[in-house]
This record gives C-alpha cells, sequence and structure tokens, in this order.
C-alpha cells in the first residue's frame, strides 16, 4: 500500500507486471552499496542522511520512502531513503547539545504506508524546531515535512508539493482463486466486484484520514490558523501535485524561493508577481547587541575595522582613542623622552598599546637611561656645592623609577 506519486507507482507497477526482477548482481550491488551508506567511519556521529553545520543539522530525505532498504524502490524509484534511518537522525539531533534546529532537505515522491507513522510520531515528540526546504515533497513525503510542525520552503518557483491519498495496485489474475473463511469474507476481497472494492476502499479510507489528520495538526502548529481535515481535502489538491506558487497559496508551504523574475518590460517583477512576500522591515542591530549575540562576529569586525582606522564607534572609538594617546604621551612625559624623542609618538602611530611587553620594555629602557643621566647630574650639582660650602636642598634631583611609572603607567599584570 503506497503513498506515492501516480508516475513513481506506475513506473514501479509496469515494472513488476513485466516481469521484471533485480538479478543476483543487481541484488548483490545493492546490498553492498547499502552496507556501505549505513557502515560508519570512525569519524562519523550520526546516520549518513544527517549533516551537522555549526548548531543546524540537515537531515536528507530522498528517493521512495520505505521502511527497509529496498532495490525496487532504489532503481524505479530515484532513490531509496528508509523511515527508520529518518528517525535514527531526528533522535541524534535531538539529543546533540549543539544542535539548535533541524532541517529537513526533501525530495522524494513519497513511499510506502508502512514505517510512515511510526516517523509521523517521533516527528511530534523531537523537541528542537524543525523546518523544511523541498524540491518534492509528495505523499508520504509531504505528510513528512507538515508534520514536522514548522515552516516548508520551496527550493524553487517548480517545486511540487501534495499528492495527498492513499493507493492500493491490485494485478488480477484470472488463474488465481482466493478463497477466505467464512468470517473473514475481507481478508480476500473478490476487488473485480463493487463490493470487493468496497472492502477495500474502505481501508484505504481509515489509513487516508490519519494520514490527514497529522498533515492538519502540523500546518495548524505551523501557521497559527485552523487547518482541518474538510479543509485539507478539499485544498491541498485532492490528490494532485501543486507548484509552489500555487501550493503556498493555498496554505501548503510557507514561503517561496527569492528568485529575480524579468518582467516583459526588461524590469525586475516585483516580490508579488512571482508569490513572494513582500520585503519586510529590517531592524537594524546596534553594536551592543551584535556584541552580545555575537561576541566572535564583533571582535572580528572590531579588528578589522582597527586596521582601517574606524572603531566600534564614534564615541566609543573616540574615548578609547583619547585614552591610548593620554597614557603614550603620559609615559612619554614621565621617562624624560618629549618632545626630544619621538618613542611615544612612534607608538601612537602604530596603533600598539602601552601594556605591549616590547613597548614597556621600551619606555623601561628609556627612563633607566634618563634617570642614569639624572643621578650623574645630581651628583654633579652636588660636587659643586659641597666645593663651594652650600647644602643641597632635600628631595632635589632625578626621581626614583619606581615612581616614575607608578604616577604614568597602570599596574601591569605579571605574565
Amino acid at each position: 500500500m503506497w503513498l506515492l506519486t501516480p508516475e513513481v507507482l506506475n513506473r514501479m507497477r509496469v515494472a513488476r507486471k513485466q516481469g521484471y526482477e533485480p538479478t543476483l548482481d543487481e541484488r548483490r550491488d545493492f546490498a553492498m552499496a547499502m552496507h556501505e551508506a549505513h557502515a560508519r567511519n570512525p569519524a562519523q556521529t550520526g546516520p549518513r542522511n544527517l549533516k551537522v553545520a555549526g548548531d543546524v543539522a540537515q537531515i536528507n530525505i530522498e528517493g521512495v520512502l520505505t521502511e527497509k532498504p529496498d532495490c525496487f524502490a532504489l532503481m524505479f524509484g530515484d532513490g531509496n531513503t528508509t523511515y527508520a534511518s529518518i528517525r535514527e537522525a531526528l533522535a541524534t539531533a535531538d539529543a546533540d547539545p549543539n544542535v539548535k534546529a533541524i532541517v529537513l532537505n526533501v525530495d522524494s515522491p513519497g513511499g510506502n504506508v508502512h514505517g510512515l507513522f511510526e516517523t509521523l510520531d517521533a516527528l511530534a515528540t523531537t523537541k528542537k524546531p524543525i523546518s523544511s526546504i523541498a524540491s518534492l515533497a509528495a505523499s508520504a513525503a509531504y505528510a513528512i515535512v507538515s508534520a514536522a510542525g514548522g515552516a516548508i520552503r520551496a527550493k524553487s518557483l517548480g517545486s511540487r508539493f501534495g499528492s495527498i491519498g492513499v493507493a492500493a495496485s491490485i494485478d488480477l489474475d484470472e488463474d488465481v482463486l482466493d478463497i477466505a473463511s467464512t468470517e473473514a469474507p475481507n481478508k480476500r476481497p473478490d476487488v473485480s466486484t463493487e463490493a470487493g472494492q468496497a472492502v477495500v476502499r474502505e481501508e484505504l479510507d481509515a489509513i487516508h484520514d490519519v494520514f490527514v489528520d497529522g498533515i492538519a495538526a502540523g500546518r495548524t502548529h505551523a501557521t497559527g490558523e485552523k487547518f482541518d481535515a474538510k479543509r485539507i481535502n478539499s485544498d491541498f489538491g485532492r490528490g494532485g501535485v501543486l507548484l509552489a506558487k500555487e501550493a503556498k497559496k493555498r496554505g501548503m508551504i510557507d514561503s517561496l524561493p527569492k528568485a529575480i523574475v524579468r518582467a516583459p518590460n526588461g524590469k525586475n517583477a516585483s516580490a508579488e508577481d512571482v508569490g513572494e512576500e513582500p520585503p519586510q522591515d529590517k531592524k537594524h542591530m546596534d553594536l551592543a547587541t551584535l556584541k552580545a549575540q555575537h561576541p566572535a562576529v564583533y571582535a572580528l569586525a572590531f579588528e578589522e575595522g582597527k586596521a582601517a582606522g574606524i572603531t566600534e564607534g564614534v564615541a566609543t572609538g573616540a574615548t578609547n582613542e583619547r585614552k591610548r594617546v593620554k597614557a603614550h604621551v603620559k609615559m612619554g612625559t614621565a621617562a624624560g623622552i618629549l618632545p626630544k624623542a619621538n618613542i611615544a609618538l612612534e607608538h601612537i602611530e602604530s596603533g600598539a598599546s602601552v601594556q605591549d611587553d616590547e613597548v614597556f620594555a621600551a619606555y623601561q629602557s628609556a627612563s633607566m637611561n634618563r634617570q642614569a643621566q639624572g643621578n650623574r647630574q645630581a651628583e654633579t650639582d652636588e660636587a659643586a656645592k659641597a666645593a663651594s660650602g652650600a647644602t643641597p636642598p632635600a628631595g632635589e634631583g632625578a626621581k626614583d623609577l619606581g615612581d616614575l611609572f607608578a604616577e604614568a603607567l597602570p599596574a601591569k599584570k605579571s605574565a
């Protein structure tokens, strides 16, 4: 029993009707491919259809969906993804503390009923927010992106959505006669009769109701609007597949790609012309918010700005620059190297900080030289005054090196 687009279902049905079965070599190659696809290398931490980038986990859902790997589905359904691998990927992403959000990347015509509803339950119990982006999300695949409860975005204007319904393909063989026990007539209904078809349709309708209820609940959660089975059955294509723009108009998806379209007059078409949402007012992020929410980006921008002569803002930058310049000038003055020497000016020009070890050492060396000169001058003055019988005033002469740096430089932390 399938939740699958008619073209893929028909392709598989025709192949089986013509008696095609995969050869032993094809089955062996398929088994090896599945083994390699599901085997994990030492560096891998999750299923093969799960990719994590930053704090976002992407789960790829491609081809026909089956509970277990299916060679026939792979060959005639443009690929094969198992429901089991989707559930495993969801559980892995949900348990990863570094993952904050999950994105379903979907290109699938749908799949088998078996395994679908367990997967919808897994989506419902996943705690982290889930959104979807799809080029094709039909039947079972559309149920998955809907039941995820998050926004659904089309990859292109040609993306397709829908095919909501359940189908069963039954081959009639005149050489086979099915007989069921007396109390179980519906076990082998004669589908060549209206009564037999009614039995099959009753089962399909029951599955359809559960299928649609999951879609309605997901779309209600994603949009805040009321979606019920009646609306899904009447507005969502009645089993047909709709292109992205029409699907968005009916509430099946939430957004279209931001495509650039040329109107006949050569000018860009408006967002409304291509079915897009008109641009929303963008909120500007100030420096305080950027620094708080994205410290790494802020630090990188600050360093690049500083290299270009721009600091974090006119007011803040001017204040910081004044502090830096004053510190250099104070250090140069205390060391006695201004205005005769230009060491302080060189450091101002280079953008160096007074806390840099090399800069600190340069100032210290200059100060020591200056102190030595002062001491020699003081000794000369003392000798001259002693020779003349005079007593030098107390406290006169060069200041101690520690006093100079205590006045000029904030306490430097030890390494």
